[in-house]
């Protein structure tokens, strides 16, 4: 069933990225994409403390009953949106004929190519980063588990702090120079953990706000280059790129993961995070080296 919920999980993700740019224009994308990173931002706070409350009040069963009528629910108001959408002929085309047509798209279009090798190396290293952090906290830091869920729970206020700031950022500096800025704060706040010290009140308030900030840089990332591909994207290829982008992150994930516990073992939890922030960081390279600061109004570019 796990399986199950994480793919059609992935088919979503992939289906409403590409479906947003027949709802909205190219110069709403940005702001389109912040609000739905609002509401992304409210589920993943509300959603853990929704579950605890409802398995008491109607154990497990029945809890897991209610979240399938709101998925049943949702599917519902998707179906009231009233949108013509083109859709890529597929006759006489195989699936392996579709994933060809969306990786040479992205192969040749400078800016698809910049957010695929940027994405996969911010993914890579904070997946690096995530399999030894918690580590140093509890081992060397000597945090409890009570105290890094409270800290964690006040850093998820940093998600909504940058769907706030996406469509201003992206009006004052452009949306290539926000995706930089996004990658550049997401390694500032994963260095407050490895030069945390000092009396714990102060190790807490250090990492949180550090949190605050990775969390923040991460959605100014993600609106940046989904506003991007979606802007510059046909509409019938939209599907075929989200897929390729989406699971060239995802294969970064296990990898990252990988590179961060080889690299714990051989080098030590602290010296392993300050090395995952500086891979962080060097994904604005790619950034800059495909020309990201140049793309400001998506509905120009």
């Amino acid at each position: 069933m796990s399986f199950g919920v994480g793919a059609m999980s992935i088919l979503f993700q992939v289906a409403y990225r590409s479906y947003l740019p027949s709802v909205v224009s190219k110069d709403e994308l940005v702001e389109a994409n912040s609000k739905l990173e609002y509401a992304t931002s409210g589920a993943g706070s509300i959603g853990p403390a929704a579950v605890g409350f409802l398995v008491q009040l109607l154990t497990a069963p029945f809890a897991l009953l209610f979240g399938t009528g709101l998925y049943s629910l949702s599917a519902l108001l998707f179906r009231r949106i009233n949108v013509k959408e083109t859709v890529a002929a597929e006759a006489g085309e195989s699936t392996l004929d579709s994933i060809r047509e969306g990786l040479r798209f992205v192969r040749r279009n400078r800016l698809l190519l910049g957010i695929a090798t940027s994405s996969a190396t911010v993914v890579a290293f904070s997946s690096g980063y995530e399999a030894v952090s918690l580590l140093y906290m509890v081992n060397v830091l000597e945090l409890s588990a009570g105290t890094i869920g409270v800290m964690f729970g006040i850093s998820s206020a940093g998600l909504f702090a940058g769907a706030w700031l996406s469509s201003r950022y992206a009006k004052k500096i452009g949306v290539g120079n926000m995706m930089i800025a996004g990658v550049l704060l997401v390694a500032i706040g994963d260095a407050t953990v490895p030069l945390a010290g000092g009396p714990i009140a102060v190790v807490i308030l250090i990492i949180v706000s550090g949190g605050v900030a990775t969390e923040a840089g991460i959605v100014l990332f993600n609106i940046g280059n989904v506003s991007i591909k979606q802007a510059i994207t046909p509409d019938r290829l939209q599907g075929r790129v989200t897929s390729v982008l989406v699971v060239g992150s995802r294969t970064a994930v296990p990898v990252g993961g990988f590179l961060g516990g080889a690299l714990g073992e051989w080098l030590g939890l602290r010296e392993t995070m300050f090395v995952m922030v500086i891979g962080t960081a060097m994904s604005a390279v790619w950034l800059l080296y495909f020309r990201f600061w140049k793309v400001r109004n998506l509905g120009s570019d």
